[in-house]
């Protein structure tokens, strides 16, 4: 039996477009992130509900346009109901897990929150599957969580990705990549990732904002999702030993 509960699965990459903040306030800008990661592939589109004093010492560092509205989100899972993708969305404190619960069938758990017991207790308690990134350090608990590497740079360069056996967490569920390569997920999968996470944008997100730089369009976005296939046509199935006899059909001793 997989441990992979759904809409996971050990036998088919999930494929998380990571919308982040690149609507930059606009509603139509979020609805259309869940057009183009549903046209592009990808198995979820993702979202994150904070506010600016969940993440910052200080709140007016934050540009308000980065800030996902809470009464965007049942709208938000509405279009994605309607477009056939998964709907996540990080939260960064114990109030958003509490509006997103019943919107979100899995969770996300950024790299940042692991010390923060409040969102872990929260989302533990629904008894939902969890994905949490792991650039840096793992999350404070002892539940089966799907453990992504992650390198906490934005954008990372190519050269500092490290895939097992130098992985250092002991597990490897998946990848959350902040490179721009459309290659290098697919060699994720490659080494048996069943989750990555990416940042997507349009072609008209403003270039100011904060996830733009490690964010692909959608035409660079579905590049990647098409050679993640490929690396898990090839690489995730299970692998038959045939006889040599039905190898070399031809071959006469």
């Amino acid at each position: 039996m997989s441990r992979f509960a759904p809409p996971l699965s050990e036998s088919r990459c999930f494929v998380i477009a990571e919308a982040g903040s690149n609507h930059m306030g606009s509603y139509a800008s979020a609805v259309e992130h869940i057009v183009q990661a549903k046209r592009a592939g990808a198995d979820a589109v993702k979202f994150q509900l904070f506010r600016p004093e969940d993440i910052a010492i200080d709140p007016s560092a934050i540009d308000p346009r980065t800030v996902t509205p809470p009464d965007w989100i049942p709208r938000l899972h509405a279009s994605c109901l309607e477009n056939g993708i998964t709907f996540m969305c990080t939260p960064f404190s114990e109030w958003a897990v509490d509006l997103l619960n019943p919107y979100v069938s899995i969770w996300k758990v950024g790299s940042f929150e692991h010390a923060r017991t409040d969102i872990i207790d929260a989302v533990e308690v629904t008894h939902k599957p969890v994905i949490a990134s792991c650039g840096r350090g793992t999350p404070s608990t002892d539940a089966p969580w799907y453990l992504l590497y992650c390198v906490s740079k934005y954008p990372a360069d190519p050269d500092d990705i490290r895939f097992p056996p130098f992985y250092p967490f002991g597990r490897f569920d998946g990848f959350s990549d902040h490179t721009i390569s459309t290659i290098i997920p697919a060699l994720a999968v490659a080494h048996g990732a069943v989750i990555i996470e990416k940042h997507m944008r349009l072609d008209d997100t403003q270039t100011d904002s904060p996830d733009h730089p490690h964010s692909l369009d959608p035409v660079r976005f579905g590049k990647m999702v098409a050679h993640i296939r490929v690396a898990e046509s090839t690489c995730l199935r299970p692998h038959t030993i045939f006889p040599e006899q039905s190898r070399y059909p031809n071959r006469r001793e």
